[in-house]
């Protein structure tokens, strides 16, 4: 059995699609099932931030960008409670931060599991981003 392609970048997909000659339709590919698609899923807030650190790349403001690159492990009890954030970016100075994203409205379970991984893994830059009518606020 072979496991499913995963791509963790935008820019590794379209290599990936360069390389066996597949013509780009979308910015992200769709599918009917999440298990087979060949990138992780993105929102559409997700892929408008995606513009927003492709910008401060080319401008040397960070060195590279993941699209849920890390997961967390919030508790030790038998609920396993994960958290997965939207994106891990690498500074020049070598710093990393895990950054959330979200759009005109917050959940608050959302919320919470972001201030705990916050919480439990201070050792980590963390910023949530919300976009808000026409520009991207940072909040905490």
């Amino acid at each position: 059995v072979r496991k499913p392609m995963r791509f963790r970048t935008e820019a590794e997909f379209r290599e990936w699609q360069a390389r066996r000659g597949a013509g780009v339709r979308r910015k992200v590919p769709a599918a009917a099932d999440d298990s087979k698609s060949p990138i992780p899923r993105m929102t559409r807030t997700e892929r408008a931030f995606v513009d927003r650190l492709e910008a401060q790349r080319r401008a040397g403001e960070i060195v590279s960008w993941r699209f849920e690159a890390e997961k967390f492990r919030l508790t030790d009890t038998s609920d396993r409670t994960w958290y997965t954030p939207d994106f891990k970016v690498l500074y020049p100075d070598g710093r990393q931060e895990f950054i959330e994203v979200k759009g005109g409205y917050i959940w608050e379970d959302g919320l919470l599991k972001f201030k705990i991984a916050r919480s439990l893994f201070p050792e980590y830059g963390w910023s949530l981003w919300q976009w808000r009518k026409t520009q991207w606020v940072k909040l905490k």
